[in-house]
């Protein structure tokens, strides 16, 4: 049986699909046949929402996606490319219930934060998505998410939790979205 962390790390990357299927109809997001993916159009924007993609180590680089120091694998990267424009975010899934656990995981934000890249371009940010806040409410704050670039997301089976309006800022950067 895979450990609690690795579930919760799927049940995200199924539940952030279902929320841009749910809030972005238009889009037509649906499982690849990829299993580590959704995809979605609209018009000339296409999005993906990729399960543990690689970045390679800079030097070690062959495609668009690198990290500008070691590799990184994050848990979820959802990529969206208009006219070859393509802006990312990043979410990281992690089983952390205590504010001192949130907090120490936070470490992984500020490395994707810094570290990826596709093409030449920076994350738009890098939130944790956690089962809940424990005890650090301001780093669920949209505000600070925009103002910082990173922060968490509470997600769980029990919570009618939206999309993170990061998430929601980056699809409506590259165009008018149904929110």
């Amino acid at each position: 049986m895979s450990p609690s962390w690795e579930i919760y790390e799927r049940w995200c990357f199924l539940r952030v699909g279902k929320l841009l299927a749910a809030a972005m109809p238009a889009w037509g997001w649906h499982r690849s046949r990829k299993p580590d993916r959704w995809v979605g159009s609209a018009g000339d924007r296409r999005g993906e929402l990729l399960l543990q993609p690689k970045f390679p180590a800079y030097d070690c680089a062959t495609g668009t996606m690198r990290s500008i120091s070691s590799e990184r694998v994050p848990d979820l990267v959802l990529k969206v490319e208009r006219a070859g424009d393509i802006r990312f975010a990043v979410l990281d899934a992690k089983y952390r219930a205590s504010r001192t656990n949130v907090l120490d995981a936070m470490e992984s934000a500020h490395i994707y934060q810094d570290s990826l890249r596709i093409k030449s371009r920076r994350p738009e940010g890098s939130l944790l998505l956690v089962p809940s806040s424990a005890g650090a409410g301001w780093l669920e704050n949209p505000a600070f998410h925009e103002v910082h670039r990173v922060g968490i997301h509470a997600l769980s089976p029990d919570s009618d939790s939206p999309l993170p309006s990061l998430i929601a800022g980056l699809l409506d950067a590259q165009g008018t979205c149904s929110m």
